[in-house]
């Protein structure tokens, strides 16, 4: 249970959004600032046992023998930090060690001490970690993952002068966002360039270029040694690019357009990192108490309240959530009927260039039996040849026209149920909290409208749609955290600690 770290979020978000007296904020929840203090350690600690669990991976990029006995991870953390003590068969095999203690986070086989370390307990492990030298385990763990927007105009890019100009390059532009693992940015910037240009040769001939085949292209001229991620987003649906590029005005306007795609790909790179970037502000203010970042911190802050609320019990019809304004949702099953139309829309687009290829093929036989006689030793062959083609053609006629009834009617079906489905979430709350969890978890998260609203949104990469959208007053959110806290601390009968 994690009531008091709960209470301990609301106290800082009190404190952060009302710009009040911190000291004031603790004792209306907590008897002492003593044990507050030690409930926002938890939560330093917590941040990092779940970047730890997140990034883990083997081999580890750093010694971890020598990290298990002195804390020092060398480039990084160069100074000893005080180490866990353990078992003398755990200390001669660190990976084993680091492999159970992982194992032992994943199953909650944890506690929060008291002093602020976390004592690990499990048939395989057992061992009180220090909270500098977990924090600095979870940080080593951390892949270098970069990342890129690939941008494909089938015409000549005109410059963008002005808003209208703008929007008009979001919408005929195709995009997809490039993550790869690679040991420094210059490799990545440099298979990225030769991917791009092998890429763009392969395609410019080709009369109608489609997102899916550029992917397919781009994917197949990455080495196989590189870890590739390739996720689809609509430019012309993220707008706050329009945003930003305003409130940059000229300076923005008038560079040249290279110069502008970097900045639209900096934009966006930062928008869909935001969370991570948030949460790591917030774990770093846990543990100063400086706020530098103070909208950054909010939203960690924020984002740490609903990760730690999925592990308690509580029903949320209970609870009013009538402020939150929902302006988009498809569920999971919508979502698998979108993917399936991708699906049947790739298929029926690969029939029409086939179809297309057959029919080019038999125009061209029609003009040879144009220029021969029947008594043409040729005429029997070519004609043999043409109609096998006419066969072929109709059926792949018959396969697209199956194809796209199919595709028809899984389109008009997504388009009621998903009125039916914004109608049945307002009346579902338990549904909505999940779903500002998944936002949390996968999603954004961000502050709009001068600070004053918290939007949670949720975007599936694969079909490029926002699944889920929710807006609300920020004060109205701080409002809604202390009436979920009170009805926890009314579920088990604790009021006070």
């Amino acid at each position: 249970m994690f009531i008091q770290e709960l209470s301990c979020l609301e106290v800082l978000l009190n404190h952060l959004i009302n710009d009040t007296d911190l000291n004031r904020e603790i004792f209306t929840d907590f008897s002492s600032t003593k044990t507050f203090n030690n409930k926002r350690s938890n939560l330093f600690n917590i941040v990092s046992i779940n970047n730890l669990i997140a990034n883990y991976h083997e081999p580890a990029p750093f010694d971890l023998d020598t990290f298990v006995r002195t804390g020092v991870i060398k480039g990084v953390y160069e100074k000893p930090t005080v180490a866990p003590i353990i078992d003398p068969k755990d200390q001669r095999h660190p990976e084993r060690f680091i492999r159970n203690i992982i194992e032992a986070f994943k199953e909650d086989n944890y506690i929060l001490d008291d002093d602020s370390s976390v004592y690990v307990s499990s048939e395989k492990v057992e061992a009180s970690l220090p909270e500098a030298w977990l924090y600095r385990l979870s940080e080593g763990f951390k892949r270098k993952k970069f990342q890129k927007l690939y941008f494909y105009n089938k015409h000549e890019e005109a410059d963008i002068s002005d808003k209208i100009s703008l929007i008009d390059y979001l919408r005929h532009t195709k995009s997809f966002l490039v993550s790869l693992s690679s040991d420094t940015r210059t490799d990545y910037d440099v298979e990225f360039a030769k991917a791009e240009v092998l890429t763009n040769a392969d395609v410019k001939d080709n009369p109608i270029v489609r997102v899916e085949e550029l992917i397919k292209t781009f994917k197949s001229k990455i080495p196989k040694e590189y870890k590739v991620e390739i996720d689809r987003y609509k430019l012309s649906d993220l707008f706050f690019i329009v945003k930003r590029a305003e409130e940059a005005g000229q300076e923005f306007y008038t560079k040249p357009l290279e110069e502008q795609k970097k900045d639209i790909n900096n934009w966006f790179i930062e928008f869909i990192n935001s969370n991570a970037r948030c949460n790591e502000s917030a774990q770093e203010y846990l543990l100063l108490g400086e706020a530098k970042e103070k909208r950054e911190i909010i939203i960690g802050l924020i984002n740490q309240y609903f990760d730690l609320l999925e592990a308690e019990e509580i029903d949320f019809n209970e609870i009013s959530l009538t402020d939150l304004k929902i302006s988009a949702y498809i569920p999971e099953n919508l979502q698998q009927s979108l993917e399936d139309r991708k699906t049947l829309v790739q298929a029926i687009n690969r029939l029409r260039k086939e179809k297309a290829d057959v029919k080019r093929q038999i125009d061209d036989y029609k003009v040879v039996l144009d220029t021969i006689t029947v008594t043409d030793e040729q005429f029997k062959d070519i004609k043999a040849r043409l109609t096998t083609l006419i066969e072929k053609y109709h059926i792949i006629e018959q396969e697209e026209t199956k194809y796209q009834k199919t595709c028809t009617y899984l389109q008009d079906s997504v388009r009621e149920e998903q009125k039916d489905s914004m109608l049945d979430i307002s009346f579902a709350n338990n549904e909505i909290i999940k779903q500002i969890i998944n936002a949390v978890k996968y999603g954004r998260v961000y502050l709009n409208n001068n600070g004053t609203q918290v939007t949670f949104e949720s975007y599936n990469n694969q079909v490029g749609k926002t699944t889920f959208k929710a807006t609300i007053n920020i004060r109205d959110l701080l409002t809604l955290i202390e009436n979920i806290n009170f009805a926890l601390k009314d579920g088990h009968k604790n009021t006070k600690y």
